[in-house]
């Protein structure tokens, strides 16, 4: 049935029916809880809200999404595993085009009839390593145009954008976006740059997986049994995102990973390191596992390491309550280091990206950040080993950097989710 309603502010007559869009494969557990972490805070204010998250890995999703009273549905435009590049790009304006003529288009309906429409938050609006105009951001500014489009408030909620390195990328997202209500972005370069091209319903507010709390998990289910002290570890492939590296780069990174956790073993001899394989999506356009790179640095650690692969059904909570049990922990995943601070942990990030680097400057924890690419050996392996002396003072910061990003969100996100209402 077609609804005729629309969003204002004042008290609440009745629960609207929100629509997430650009939602990645739930076995990506960052990714996954980040649509856990909306769906909770979109519950908390619209307890019988109806909602709908539209994925191009729908399947991926079902159970952890409806564990939670959302239901998983297929994007409108879905990348094809099985077509060449040529083709799918053709699939989105064949798309827009029978929009736009008004023509019966896979799940459209949903679009028309949501009250509120919600791209999830993440890191998926960036410049293609392969040139302008990537089928994959392109495919994201798609499913927000059609929000704006069918004129209904379209938020994007915490994200990072860029880097955009082709003005056709600049002219289209920036078309795009400033037609939506507000876009919520997560650190301090998207920010800027955002503001450099001249869009100005701009908000800071943390990644919104800062909202999560651990749940209870039992530690020696989950193979954690030894260790003084415990340090967790994700690794990743990070070819992807940065053009003009290579496998031997990769190869050096993991290199140097291997060689402090030797030399913190030199140091604390009954130390013992967790690798936590948080990513394992399904074979599919722009998949991605970290099992393959996880059994490298499993194979350099030896009999000082064990491997746990996360069960991504039991979700971003589950993981945070894991990484508890860890005294510190050294994160290449970003929502891995997320996931290890909402734990309360002190930790380490190695980035490949803007966005950890973003996040933890505005925790006020830059200074515990290192590039994949200019690993410095000795002066991460020293610092690791100030943070396992100072353990308890540092915990209490991370603490209160956590609660300060969680005050963010309630009075960024949550304040304004309170002035909805469905008439």
């Amino acid at each position: 049935m077609n609804k005729q309603m629309t969003v204002s502010s004042g008290s609440l007559q009745q629960a609207p029916s929100v629509l997430i869009i650009n939602a990645y494969s739930a076995k990506n557990i960052g990714d996954g809880a980040i649509i856990i972490a909306t769906i909770k805070i979109l519950k908390r204010q619209f307890p019988n809200c109806e909602i709908n998250v539209m994925s191009g890995y729908p399947d991926d999703n079902v159970e952890l999404y409806t564990s939670v009273g959302a239901k998983s549905i297929p994007s409108v435009w879905v990348l094809s595993q099985n077509s060449n590049k040529f083709k799918r790009y053709l699939e989105g304006p064949a798309i827009v085009l029978r929009v736009l003529l008004g023509r019966q288009v896979h799940n459209i309906d949903v679009v028309r009839n949501a009250d509120i429409v919600i791209s999830a938050g993440g890191g998926y609006l960036f410049s293609s390593r392969k040139g302008a105009l990537g089928t994959g951001f392109v495919n994201a500014l798609f499913h927000i145009w059609l929000g704006t489009h069918f004129k209904k408030p379209t938020y994007i909620f915490p994200k990072s954008i860029g880097p955009i390195q082709f003005r056709a990328d600049a002219f289209l997202l920036k078309r795009i976006l400033q037609r939506t209500k507000a876009i919520f972005v997560r650190e301090p370069l998207s920010l800027d740059y955002l503001r450099r091209i001249g869009l100005k319903n701009i908000i800071a507010c943390p990644d919104i997986a800062f909202s999560l709390y651990p749940a209870a998990v039992d530690a020696i289910q989950a193979g954690i049994t030894q260790g003084d002290p415990k340090i967790g570890i994700t690794v990743l492939d990070w070819q992807f995102f940065r053009r003009g590296t290579n496998p031997e780069d990769v190869s050096e990174y993991i290199d140097k990973v291997s060689t402090i956790c030797h030399k913190i073993r030199e140091v604390y001899p009954q130390a013992h390191f967790y690798i936590f394989v948080q990513v394992a999506v399904a074979l599919k356009i722009g998949a991605e596992s970290d099992m393959p790179i996880s059994r490298k640095l499993q194979e350099a650690l030896g009999s000082m390491v064990t491997l746990v692969p996360l069960d991504a059904t039991k979700g971003g909570e589950w993981a945070i309550g894991l990484y508890k049990n860890m005294d510190l922990f050294v994160a290449s995943r970003m929502h891995s280091a997320i996931f290890a601070l909402c734990a309360s942990v002190p930790t380490v990030a190695l980035i490949y990206q803007q966005k950890t680097k973003g996040t933890f400057e505005m925790l006020g924890l830059s200074e515990y950040t290192h590039d994949v690419q200019a690993i410095n050996v000795e002066e991460v392996t020293a610092q690791i080993s100030a943070m396992i002396t100072e353990k308890n003072r540092l915990t209490e910061q991370v603490i209160a950097a956590v609660e300060k990003a969680r005050m963010q969100i309630e009075n960024e996100i949550e304040g304004r989710l309170k002035s909805f209402t469905v008439s």
